[in-house]
């Protein structure tokens, strides 16, 4: 599984201090919902663009194991989207319409695509939340979706966090690593 949690600094903060080591596991099993029950398991590591220059740096992600049920869970820094090379802070600019800035201009491709899937899941994603949103307005563009996305559940950073622990789905779709597992 994997859970996104708020870290207060950017990406370079968190591999220069080392963040990783000091991320605590959950307070219980979201899968059996034993309470402290979460063992080290070491980490992994995952690309992320760089801000202000070409390339990708790497970030350990923290994982533990619960001893009760079969189960791993991998802590993600809300700055990183699930399963997106793009770091959110550059998603969110090309979002909101920033088509300038070097960051953007340097993963506009692939910030295209995301665009695109985000638009593609959108409504599905409507379906997923409508319960605690009650009836959407009609819309149609693109950009209306990302609108209401954004009044709905703030930037890119928090509302990838609050879809995860609420919904277990992102702003791009549904990934196993999102599902509760059953018993």
């Amino acid at each position: 599984m994997q859970i996104v949690f708020e870290f207060c600094g950017s990406p370079e903060e968190y591999v220069a201090t080392a963040a990783h080591k000091k991320v605590l596991p959950p307070s219980k099993c979201p899968a059996c919902g034993s309470p402290e029950s979460f063992e080290p398991l070491g980490y992994y590591t995952r690309g992320l663009s760089k801000r202000g220059s070409p390339g990708v740096m790497s970030i350990p992600i923290r994982r533990f194991r619960c001893i009760k049920c079969p189960i791993s869970v991998s802590l993600l820094p809300n700055f990183a989207q699930p399963y997106r090379l793009v770091r959110n802070e550059t998603i969110q600019k090309f979002f909101d319409g920033d088509h300038h800035s070097n960051d953007v201009r340097r993963w506009d491709y692939l910030l295209r695509r995301y665009k695109r899937r985000f638009c593609n899941w959108f409504p599905k994603l409507l379906l997923r939340v409508a319960t605690c949103l009650g009836r959407p307005p009609p819309m149609n563009a693109a950009d209306g979706f990302w609108t209401m996305f954004k009044k709905w559940w703030g930037p890119l950073a928090i509302a990838t966090e609050r879809l995860v622990s609420g919904f277990w789905v992102t702003a791009f779709g549904v990934y196993r690593c999102h599902e509760v597992p059953s018993n």
